[in-house]
């Protein structure tokens, strides 16, 4: 028997209906919350440079079996930004988002990063809930600045000052590596990548910059990372990767294999990358 897949208007209506369906279960749930709701929300572009936001609720409700209380969240929003990313028009969205789920009164915290437009958004959205009847809504005490990003920005502030340099000067915002040459034009480009620049080397030379580079220079390029993955295979049925491990209080060299694994490269905006880089070349 042949299955026939829906059409795809039939399937954007069973899309539509399932969305409602959540949409009227989660606004039941949320008016039900004990206390009051809070919220993290981020702003975000894809790959195609399309900013977003998404919002997601944080409340607690009580178990109907047991009892207990438990913290529940969900996916409240997730909108495409048209237009300018100011606090006043991020205001006007997010007030959008809780009027139509009808939550307005119940408006606890927001947690966000420290972007430089988040105090502006949290004053304009003070300034409509109060004009909709939150006065308890306060654009200081009701913003709770994310706490990893601040280790983020600190761990930023250390590599910098230990490499030297600006660390954020070759950082790349993604870790997709674009096709943009033949394999001819890329064995061209290894010597150009591996010359010695005066300038660069007198200003960028500390470990993390010098991973960084050679992780991108893997990367960039198709041959170099089957190269990188053939090498681990070979040493691996050679046994040729070893390490020193200390047994009965001696030391003794044993056979490690190595899993086929591509080198990563770090992003600025994907906190800890650094230090899966660093991991994955150790």
């Amino acid at each position: 028997m042949i299955k026939i897949s829906p059409h795809r208007s039939k399937l954007r209506s069973l899309i539509i209906e399932q969305w409602v369906e959540y949409w009227d279960d989660l606004k039941t749930e949320l008016k039900s919350a004990l206390g009051w709701l809070c919220f993290t929300a981020d702003m975000w572009s894809s790959l195609g440079m399309h900013p977003y936001l998404a919002i997601t609720v944080h409340w607690l409700s009580r178990r109907t079996d047991t009892g207990h209380v438990v913290l529940r969240q969900a996916l409240l929003a997730f909108r495409r930004v048209r237009g300018a990313h100011s606090g006043a028009r991020i205001s006007r969205i997010v007030m959008g988002i809780l009027d139509a789920a009808e939550i307005v009164d119940k408006v606890g915290h927001f947690t966000m990063d420290n972007a430089s437009v988040n105090p502006t958004f949290m004053t304009h959205l003070q300034l409509a809930l109060e004009n909709h009847g939150h006065p308890d809504f306060n654009a200081t005490h009701n913003f709770v600045r994310c706490f990893s990003h601040i280790i983020n920005l600190c761990s930023q502030a250390v590599i910098k000052k230990m490499e030297d340099y600006d660390a954020l000067g070759d950082h790349p915002e993604t870790d997709t590596e674009p096709v943009t040459a033949t394999d001819d034009a890329e064995e061209d480009e290894d010597a150009a990548l591996l010359a010695p620049r005066r300038t660069r080397r007198t200003q960028k030379t500390g470990p993390i910059y010098r991973a960084r580079r050679m992780v991108g220079f893997i990367r960039k390029s198709g041959q170099r990372r089957d190269q990188l993955l053939n090498t681990i295979k070979e040493g691996n049925d050679q046994q040729l990767w070893t390490e020193i491990v200390e047994r009965d209080g001696r030391a003794e060299q044993v056979v490690v294999p190595l899993k086929p694994l591509m080198v990563l490269l770090d992003v600025k905006t994907r906190w800890d990358s650094v230090f899966y880089m660093l991991r994955r070349l150790r």
